[in-house]
Protein backbone atom coordinates (compact mmCIF):
# COMPACT_ATOMS: atom_id res chain seq x y z
CA UNK A 1 0.00 0.00 0.00
CA UNK A 2 0.77 3.45 -0.54
CA UNK A 3 0.37 7.12 0.74
CA UNK A 4 -0.37 9.87 -2.30
CA UNK A 5 -0.30 13.48 -1.74
CA UNK A 6 -0.66 16.79 -3.71
CA UNK A 7 0.63 19.54 -2.15
CA UNK A 8 0.29 22.80 -3.90
CA UNK A 9 3.14 25.44 -2.98
CA UNK A 10 3.72 28.97 -4.32
CA UNK A 11 5.31 27.98 -7.14
CA UNK A 12 3.59 25.18 -8.20
CA UNK A 13 2.14 21.87 -7.49
CA UNK A 14 3.77 18.72 -6.23
CA UNK A 15 2.73 15.19 -6.21
CA UNK A 16 4.42 12.51 -3.64
CA UNK A 17 4.05 8.35 -3.14
CA UNK A 18 5.41 6.98 -0.13
CA UNK A 19 5.73 2.94 -0.14
CA UNK A 20 5.15 1.85 2.16
CA UNK A 21 2.09 4.24 3.39
CA UNK A 22 3.29 6.70 6.02
CA UNK A 23 1.72 6.37 9.75
CA UNK A 24 0.35 8.64 11.77
CA UNK A 25 4.03 9.57 12.83
CA UNK A 26 5.57 10.42 9.61
CA UNK A 27 1.95 11.81 8.40
CA UNK A 28 2.58 14.50 10.96
CA UNK A 29 6.32 15.19 10.08
CA UNK A 30 5.48 15.85 6.83
CA UNK A 31 3.17 17.96 7.84
CA UNK A 32 5.08 20.44 9.20
CA UNK A 33 7.92 19.98 6.70
CA UNK A 34 5.31 21.26 4.71
CA UNK A 35 4.59 24.32 6.76
CA UNK A 36 8.14 24.92 6.81
CA UNK A 37 8.79 25.00 3.15
CA UNK A 38 8.32 27.82 1.05
CA UNK A 39 8.96 26.56 -2.80
CA UNK A 40 8.20 23.33 -4.65
CA UNK A 41 12.55 22.86 -4.41
CA UNK A 42 12.55 23.31 -0.58
CA UNK A 43 9.99 20.86 0.35
CA UNK A 44 11.29 18.32 -2.33
CA UNK A 45 14.64 18.10 -0.24
CA UNK A 46 12.92 17.94 2.88
CA UNK A 47 10.47 14.82 1.77
CA UNK A 48 13.72 12.86 0.31
CA UNK A 49 15.28 13.38 3.83
CA UNK A 50 12.43 12.24 5.87
CA UNK A 51 11.73 9.47 3.69
CA UNK A 52 15.65 8.38 3.52
CA UNK A 53 15.27 8.54 7.70
CA UNK A 54 12.10 6.57 7.52
CA UNK A 55 13.35 3.68 4.83
CA UNK A 56 10.26 4.95 2.91
CA UNK A 57 10.68 4.87 -1.11
CA UNK A 58 9.22 8.34 -2.04
CA UNK A 59 8.49 9.25 -5.72
CA UNK A 60 7.85 12.64 -6.57
CA UNK A 61 6.11 13.86 -9.95
CA UNK A 62 5.92 18.31 -10.29
CA UNK A 63 3.36 20.06 -11.66
CA UNK A 64 3.49 23.30 -12.68
CA UNK A 65 -0.12 25.72 -12.44
CA UNK A 66 -1.39 27.33 -15.80
CA UNK A 67 -1.52 31.11 -15.98
CA UNK A 68 -4.53 32.32 -16.51
CA UNK A 69 -6.00 33.35 -19.51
Amino acid sequence: METRLQLLMRDGALEFAFRPKLGSEQYLALLEAAKQATTREELRRAVAQLAARWGNDARCDEHQLAAPT
